[in-house]
């Protein structure tokens, strides 16, 4: 199943001549604000990698992120 973010990922590399030329943090930002599923979820559960990873950076070093 493809979704908007897929979508929206080919678009970006449709133009693209070499992925070299990318913006790494750029790029990888877009990747991971996306939402996910794990194999065993419900359909209407998904993670948001870049949400979780900042949670789980809060709860291991007790500070908050901004």
């Amino acid at each position: 199943m493809r979704t908007a973010r897929m979508m929206e990922l080919e678009s970006m590399l449709c133009g693209v001549p070499d992925v070299i030329n990318l913006l790494p943090y750029n790029t990888s930002a877009q990747l991971n604000h996306r939402p996910v599923t794990v194999k065993g979820m419900k359909a209407s559960e998904c993670l948001w990698p870049d949400r979780d990873m900042k949670a789980w950076l809060e709860t291991v070093t007790g500070a908050g992120l901004y």
